[in-house]
């Protein structure tokens, strides 16, 4: 005789005496039925063979930890494995357990012996609250309502502290690395996209890093701990921002204010907010052309503009350095008075 077998959404033909292993099972709902247009696909929780109905039915089952308890305490950390048990509380038809992690991938372990038991090693990956789903399945792969194991990890990454916030392009930062998490020996750290690097700790799980960034605008810094027994920490990120933007003036246009009257030529001074400018890129308006003013000796520029009326305006500018590293734009706006 010939029976079809359903594993999930993929149907295939066998004998009557092909054996369906535990993989197969785990894998999801089975349904036997005799094939025929007198037999209906069977519903997810049963189980058809030879023209008989078997209601499915393991009961959900327990969950427990002692690295990541259900409670309201905060246990190991990111990168630290646990150790989670599932027990299927006897029920003899109970071949194997499913589990996931947060909506994650579904893993597949069998019991120690039928209606036993059977543990697993989880790790997360991030702090915070997670939840650690399970279901048994029995012998005709049914799967019992699931199991949720509700947990915190806590929060094990270092902090970091800048030492000179307000440093600017090409001048150096020093910071101080402090561990979450108790054993640290020493930390990984990388600045954007950059190569990683490795700093020791000293003896009371400190360290001191020494930067001296050239990227314009936003930077981040990213740093973990390690133990002795090398167990990560998470993850931290320390954003700051270096400053590079231009800065533009006119006496006869001052920014944000009405100046002088529609037709009196304007000049606008730019001066560098990094160092190595050698020529600045500006625009007036919002659709102007794109001009190049060379860098002075002291780093300044100035051009001349007439607005001609009296519209709101708006000039814009960066600069570049001789290896064409570009800074933030800057723009500004003024306005030319009435003529009387």
């Amino acid at each position: 005789m010939i029976v079809h077998v359903t594993v999930g959404t993929i149907g295939r033909r066998v004998s009557r005496s092909a054996a369906v292993g535990l993989s197969t099972l785990l894998a999801g709902t089975v349904a036997l039925a005799a094939a025929g247009p007198a037999h209906a696909a069977a519903p997810a929780g049963t189980a058809r063979a030879a023209g008989a109905t078997v209601t499915a039915g393991p009961t959900a089952p327990t969950v427990t930890s002692p690295d990541y308890p259900a409670d309201e305490g905060w246990y190991g950390g990111p990168g630290v494995p646990g150790s989670f048990t599932f027990d299927a509380g006897g029920d003899t038809d109970v071949l194997g357990f499913r589990y996931w992690l947060d909506g994650g991938a579904v893993t597949q372990v069998a019991v120690d012996q039928p209606g036993g038991s059977a543990t697993v090693t989880v790790t997360p990956d991030e702090d915070g609250p997670a939840v650690l789903s399970v279901q048994a399945v029995d012998a005709a792969g049914n799967r019992s309502p699931v199991t949720s194991h509700t947990f915190r990890v806590r929060d094990t990454s270092p902090t970091v502290t800048d030492g000179n916030p307000t440093a600017g392009y090409g001048q150096p930062r020093t910071l101080t690395l402090t561990p979450g998490m108790p054993g640290v020996v020493a930390y990984t750290y990388r600045l954007d996209a950059g190569a990683e690097q490795t700093v020791v700790a000293a003896p009371d799980g400190t360290a001191t890093i020494t930067l001296t960034p050239t990227t314009p605008g936003w930077n981040t810094l990213y740093v973990r701990s390690r133990t002795a027994d090398d167990l990560p920490s998470g993850e931290r990120w320390h954003r700051f921002h270096l400053e590079t933007r231009p800065t533009i003036s006119s006496v006869q246009y001052p920014l944000g204010q009405v100046g002088a009257p529609v037709g009196t030529p304007g000049t606008f001074v730019f001066r560098p907010g990094m160092p190595g400018v050698t020529e600045y890129v500006y625009r007036f308006g919002v659709l102007g052309p794109l001009r190049t003013v060379p860098a002075g000796p002291d780093g300044s520029a100035s051009v001349t503009f007439t607005p001609p009326n009296f519209l709101p305006q708006q000039v814009t500018v960066f600069t570049r350095t001789a290896d064409g590293i570009a800074s933030e734009s800057v723009t500004g706006h003024f306005q030319a008075g009435r003529a009387s």
